[in-house]
């Protein structure tokens, strides 16, 4: 209804008639059995859209005949916003922006996006609109993102990153902008008034207009003037400043006239946006039960909500229509009665439709000078085409026969864009893939080609068509699994050949863990997990899982590995729970409640069980518990360490060792502590050998992990333009599906080294091989020393200060362990005091833990 669109469901629709110069109310609700999750308002005011998201239609309501005129098909329809002819719906959950012509309400473009999940749009209004929508996409509390979103030309650049949880709104003019904090966090937040929207796109010298306090409610703009709305709350000015509040009462602007309407249970007083600002009239009105749940708060829901939003007001002629949102029941009201300020004749001019396209599948790499042929219709079928985007040798007939022979200068990725009426329908493909020269083989019923990554440094990108969501290594690393969330797909990919190897569907994707030949895959949104054999390239298996959302799955592994995962369900930020699935047998049963947005994960023996709290932030506390195996048997664990460092980025174990990765630093021990110094750019563990990677923009620095702190070579590197976005810095996995399995991975077979680092602003993975730093002599992990490395290294670092702790639990000092000789530990207390006492009465975790450290040390 206004320059900046939320979703957020709710549960009807109604509308309420009074008869002009009436007071009698009737309530009659709108005929549509489906629920309704968010609305907009036509920017001519003719009609009101009705978004169903679990129906996955929008109905189209006739402002004026009271009627709806249609329903139109719309996958998982969002955030909504009209400019001119054109509407554009966010698809929830598969990344694009679908664009429909008012004049016929068809489809005529799908743009791409870079989030499936929760995002904010927000764009100037009437003349000034230009084909360009903000778009701001939410990481977690403190992060967010502002891209620039480009009609026109099908494409997105990123901006900048948002402290804060912030979002913009663009002014109805786009002369201003505002960054508004604490988005989805709390009721109210910052304020700063910023530059034009042209400056900010174009990313040049932005004005800054001031800020205006952090106890701000949401603003927004639906005329060309200097007022803005937020709630019951007039504001006004640059930055803009309270001037007003009507408590008790809902506040409404006109979309068409410069008047807004303080609202009340028996009365609805106009009042002109002049700079008088003088009362107009007042009317008597019989409002719903539900007034109450109309006010606006000053407190409760955050602010990514759209209960300010989704009032409206729109003067047609001599007539004034009232749309008011009730928070709590979910319905919107309509009210029609006399207009206090006639308006102009509606508006019928409309912008011209710009057609594109919609993402299909085609062959991931293709050759020079090899031609490939698609049936884009089934046989004996007609229809209509037209190549919007993509090298001009391609050629459609009106059977939908595909024809390309790539050239030389079409070298590289290619974008290809067709629009398709079929049936009079419209629709789009959209065939994205990679011209590669050298031999092409055909396996898995995919073109590929050995093409990406090098032993020169050069990163390339995976030519995967389809944005990845997810991803995760096959056991012997020979098998890169990636999920589309949006697509509801597995791609395959033989890390050894650099090929795709399958394609297999697989309902919502989420996060995934791999365990000799099978993936166990969490479908997100389903409650279920699908168990994918590799060498059938399949799901073979599909195990309930109690609770609709996945976050996050872990398991014992390698030899450690016996069918039970531990997964984590996010209800929301305080509510959830952990619960433990056995595979083998189809059942689950619940461990324990999730009170703090915390994530489990089990160690690589399962020795161990940490649960991770702070997953909205960038740090928090862990929990040590132990063992998985009494967990999976339902039998009483023990809390062998409580809060262990409360700013603690996610860690996790890749090899059979003591050593932990989160973010950019390395842990060791249990509890894991932090080892050195915090590393300048990412650091990635190895799964086959004991050799972590320090990664820079230019180098790639090997260090040994085996008891020594040797130094093994480094390598010269050429990165992505996309590495500054793939830093994790110090931020924690979000609970929500944009972060599910982001580890970057590195993994040596065979004498090669290969490094996948994954841009989740993108959905992309970037792939490189190089002649590896220590060779492999299993595939089990057991590593020989590489040639030239020193044959006496130096320790791997000084022992850490830990809490050691006695078999009854009673007894525990703070020391470094200085000597382990047979049956007995020399252990130096803070004060100096050396004791040697016997392993026997160290508890069962330190006995463990010297155990592991003695077995590294000998590998």
């Amino acid at each position: 209804m206004n320059s900046l669109s939320f979703w957020r469901p709710v549960a009807s629709v109604l509308f309420l008639v009074v008869w002009m110069g009436s007071d009698c109310a009737g309530f009659t609700k709108i005929p549509t059995p489906m629920e309704v999750s968010s609305t907009a308002l036509t920017e001519d005011g003719q009609y009101l859209l009705l978004a169903h998201k679990a129906s996955s239609k929008v109905s189209v309501w006739n402002v004026a005949a009271q009627v709806i005129d249609r329903t139109i098909d719309c996958p998982m329809p969002g955030p909504m916003l009209c400019r001119g002819d054109r509407v554009f719906v966010a698809n929830i959950g598969k990344g694009t922006l679908s664009v429909y012509s008012q004049s016929s309400w068809q489809l005529v473009n799908e743009i791409q996006t870079p989030s499936a999940g929760e995002l904010v749009l927000s764009a100037p209004q009437g003349k000034y609109f230009d084909d360009r929508i903000l778009l701001t996409t939410f990481i977690d509390r403190n992060l967010s993102k502002l891209y620039a979103l480009d009609i026109k030309n099908d494409r997105y650049d990123a901006l900048q990153d948002l402290g804060g949880s912030m979002a913009f709104t663009v002014g109805y003019s786009g002369k201003v902008c505002l960054e508004q904090g604490q988005m989805g966090f709390s009721p109210q937040g910052r304020l700063h008034a910023k530059g034009s929207f042209d400056a900010i796109v174009n990313q040049r010298a932005v004005q800054d207009f001031g800020r205006n306090g952090d106890t701000n409610p949401l603003l927004y703009q639906v005329r060309d003037s200097e007022f803005w709305f937020a709630g019951n709350k007039l504001f006004r000015g640059l930055p803009p400043k309270e001037v007003g509040e009507e408590r008790g009462r809902v506040l409404v602007p006109d979309h068409s006239v410069d008047l807004m309407y303080a609202i009340a249970p028996q009365q609805i007083v106009a009042t002109s946006l002049t700079g008088s600002m003088a009362e107009v009239g007042q009317r008597k009105i019989s409002f719903p039960k539900s007034f109450e749940r109309m006010r606006p708060k000053s407190s409760g829901r955050g602010r990514r909500g759209s209960e300010d939003l989704q009032h409206a007001a729109v003067t047609l002629g001599d007539r004034l229509f009232v749309f008011l949102y009730a928070e709590e029941s979910g319905n919107v009201y309509h009210e029609q009665l006399k207009a206090f300020q006639q308006s102009a004749a509606p508006n019928q001019s409309v912008a011209a439709s710009v057609p594109s396209v919609q993402r299909d599948e085609i062959p991931s790499q293709i050759g020079l000078g090899q031609t490939v042929s698609l049936a884009l219709l089934p046989d004996g079928g007609q229809g209509e085409f037209s190549l919007i985007q993509g090298p001009q040798e391609i050629q459609i007939d009106e059977s939908g026969k595909f024809t390309w022979t790539p050239i030389a200068k079409d070298l590289g990725e290619q974008r290809i864009k067709i629009r398709t009426v079929i049936d009079g329908k419209t629709d789009f493909l959209r065939l994205n893939t990679f011209v590669v020269p050298g031999d092409v083989s055909k396996a898995g019923g995919a073109m590929v080609a050995a093409s990406p990554g090098s032993e020169t440094g050069d990163f390339a990108r995976l030519p995967v068509s389809m944005a990845i969501s997810s991803t995760v290594i096959s056991e012997d690393g020979e098998r890169l699994v990636l999920a589309h969330f949006a697509s509801d797909k597995l791609t395959i990919w033989n890390v050894i050949e650099k090929r795709v190897e399958n394609t297999i569907e697989c309902p919502s994707p989420g996060p995934m863990i791999s365990r000799r030949n099978l993936t166990y895959v969490g479908n997100h949104g389903q409650g279920t997990i699908s168990v994918v054999d590799h060498n059938k390239a399949e799901v073979t298996k599909t195990v309930d899982v109690g609770e609709r959302m996945i976050n996050s799955l872990s398991a014992p592994q390698g030899r450690y590995f016996t069918g039970a995962i531990l997964v984590t369900s996010h209800i929301d930020r305080n509510d959830g729970k952990y619960t433990v699935v056995d595979t083998r047998r189809n059942r689950f049963k619940v461990w324990h409640p999730i009170r703090d947005d915390a994530t489990a994960t089990v160690s690589y023996n399962g020795k161990f069980v940490i649960t991770q709290a702070g997953g909205g932030s960038a740090s928090g506390s862990v929990d040590v518990h132990s063992t998985f195996a009494q967990i999976a048997a339902g039998r009483p664990t023990q809390t062998m360490q409580k809060k262990s460092w409360e700013s603690m980025p996610t860690i996790r174990q890749v090899r059979d060792n003591e050593f932990w990765f989160g973010s950019k630093w390395l842990f060791r021990g249990m509890p894991p502590k932090r080892t050195g110094e915090e590393q300048r750019e990412i650091i990635v563990g190895d799964r086959a050998v004991d050799v972590f990677y320090r990664i820079e923009p230019e180098m790639i620095v090997a260090t040994a992990l085996d008891g020594s702190a040797t130094e093994l070579g480094r390598k010269k590197t050429a990165f992505p333009p996309e590495f500054e976005r793939m830093q994790p810095g110090n931020r924690r996995h979000n609970s929500g599906i944009d972060h599910f399995d982001r580890d970057h991975i590195a993994v040596t077979i065979d004498g090669s080294l290969h490094l996948f680092l994954i841009a989740p602003d993108q959905g992309n993975v970037y792939y490189q091989q190089l002649p590896a730093f220590r060779s492999q002599t299993s595939r089990r992990g057991a590593t020989r020393r590489a040639s030239g490395a020193p044959t006496n290294p130096k320790p791997l670092m000084v022992e850490s200060v830990r809490t050691w702790n006695d078999q009854s639990g009673k007894f525990s000092i703070e020391a470094t362990l200085i000597r382990q000789e047979t049956g007995n530990v020399s252990l130096k207390r803070t004060d100096g005091t050396v004791i040697t006492l016997p392993v026997s009465r160290l508890s069962d975790q330190d006995q463990s833990y010297l155990q592991e450290r003695r077995s590294s040390a000998g590998k």
